[in-house]
């Protein structure tokens, strides 16, 4: 298939744009930094249209839905996404060295689908209590909103390593990262991105549960594990506006929320605990 062959080509890409993104957190070269956007950006580009092309062929394969089915999907349409955030990121806050941090993720999600041989590369088929499109709803904001959590949990990570600046500037790149304000502003709106996006995996979740087992909710270990993640992203928000914090404990608690929204993906997709969730690897 075309789009596999693309796909592969992408991820090459991506790794350039690593190795751009990294010479210019290191040693401030702004000409490198322009040509790792721009690279970026042609990368992505190639990108969604690859996964365009992979979802018109499912059609032609008689199957007809979004290509986020297997694991290999699911990988490469996150990268996809992570990819769109932070090029939206990058020229609202107006620097590039976010990148340095980002697209190292997004070149590993890209390798581990498109090298490793336990991942299946063919179009896999819907199975039939799951065909339609709210179907297609549930995997895109399950996915996306993974994406939006992955970049907030990078920019938390980020706010805590570099206090004061201090950790990081001794590693000759404090000067280059956002501030610590901006890593926070970028944490936050992440979340509340991710926050909607589960919101709405949850709700077409039930629907999905009241198709198959007769009830909207069954406490499936992966319904059980996204809404421990979602209450913990809700508790960031509602402490956002109704105590105004910011700072140290909203990125403990999206680190927190991260790590139960990943139990969440691996539970799904059969790697750990049993669920009769439908999983990703079928």
């Amino acid at each position: 298939m075309i789009n596999t062959q693309l796909y592969s080509l992408i991820t090459f890409v991506y790794l350039l744009c690593t190795v751009l993104y990294l010479v210019h957190l290191l040693f401030k070269i702004n000409k490198i930094g322009q040509i790792a956007t721009a690279l970026t950006f042609l990368a992505c580009l190639t990108h969604l249209a690859t996964f365009i092309l992979r979802w018109v062929e499912t059609y032609q394969l008689g199957m007809g839905h979004l290509p986020i089915r297997g694991p290999y999907e699911c990988l490469t349409f996150s990268a996809l996404a992570i990819v769109l955030f932070y090029l939206v990121i990058e020229r609202t806050i107006k620097t590039k060295a976010f990148g340095g941090f980002i697209l190292p993720l997004v070149f590993l999600l890209m390798v581990f689908a498109t090298i490793s041989s336990q991942i299946d590369r063919q179009i896999l088929p819907m199975p039939e209590v799951l065909q339609g499109n709210y179907i297609n709803y549930h995997l895109a904001s399950c996915f996306i909103g993974y994406a939006a959590f992955t970049v907030s949990f990078v920019a938390s990570i980020l706010f805590l390593i570099d206090r004061k600046g201090d950790n990081l500037r001794s590693r000759g790149v404090g000067g280059s990262i956002p501030s610590r304000r901006v890593l926070d502003n970028i944490s936050y709106k992440m979340i509340a991105i991710g926050f909607v996006m589960f919101t709405i995996l949850i709700v077409t979740g039930m629907f999905r549960s009241k198709i198959i087992w007769g009830n909207y909710w069954e406490w499936d270990a992966v319904q059980t594990w996204s809404l421990i993640a979602w209450l913990v992203y809700a508790v960031i928000l509602h402490g956002r506006f109704a105590w105004k914090w910011s700072g140290t404990i909203t990125a403990i608690l999206s680190i927190i929320g991260f790590a139960l929204s990943i139990i969440s993906f691996l539970t799904g997709a059969g790697f750990i605990f049993s669920s009769g969730h439908f999983p990703i690897t079928g």
